[in-house]
């Protein structure tokens, strides 16, 4: 099969994404300083069978691509039977795969997670309820909560914020806070409704208890 080079030399312009140059090391469109390889226009079929060193595009449709996405591919052989390939998948800037071929079986693929979590939102608090609550997606997707919040009314599965479109639950999730009293520290449980309630088991709290929130969970 033919292979059509778009450059040779340690300089050219290509059209990667910005994300996509990073991961792969090249700078302003360039290969790695004093790397040998090429990039290819050759969009590959399988990448479970591909065996030429280099960096490659493939297409959803090519056989062992990640979650049935198109990226581009940096694929490297050693001996043994040994190699690995990491991608960059299109639609997903900030998160790259690599995987391992070991005795000529591939691996799973797996995530490396490039960029930050997105910024902090702040919870607004209902029912007299002060302090500060507040929710991130991380890189992953998992949700983060954190904060120190003050009891206002109470009593019964009391909703002390709503959590923002996206961030909801696919069903409900309880999880367990801590209390701080003049009498010490207690368990306090709080529910996460899959309508994107946050809800606090408020039978056994005083008006001024605090309550410190910090914890994750998938959606």
């Amino acid at each position: 099969m033919a292979i059509e080079r778009i450059f040779e030399t340690d300089t050219g312009e290509v059209g990667f994404e910005k994300a996509d140059r990073n991961f792969l090391g090249i700078e302003n469109g360039s290969l790695p300083v004093g790397s040998t390889k090429s990039i290819y226009t050759q969009v590959i079929t399988d990448l479970n069978t591909h065996n030429i060193d280099g960096f490659f595009k493939y297409n959803s449709n090519a056989v062992g691509a990640y979650n049935v996405l198109p990226g581009i591919v940096r694929h490297e052989s050693y001996d043994g039977g040994l190699a690995y390939q990491m991608c960059a998948p299109y639609g997903t800037i900030g998160m790259c795969v690599f995987r391992v071929k070991l005795n000529a079986v591939w691996g799973a693929w797996e995530k490396i997670v490039t960029d930050k979590p997105v910024d902090w939102i702040t919870g607004t608090l209902k029912n007299g309820w002060g302090g500060s609550l507040y929710f991130r997606k991380n890189q992953i997707g998992q949700i983060e909560v954190k904060g120190m919040v003050s009891a206002g009314t109470v009593g019964g599965q009391l909703i002390i914020c709503d959590l923002p479109i996206g961030y909801y639950t696919s069903g409900d999730t309880v999880m367990f806070l801590a209390r701080n009293t003049s009498a010490g520290a207690s368990i306090v449980g709080c529910l996460i409704t899959a309508a994107g309630e946050v809800r606090i088991d408020a039978t056994s709290i005083a008006t001024g208890n605090n309550i410190a929130f910090n914890f994750l969970f998938n959606l």
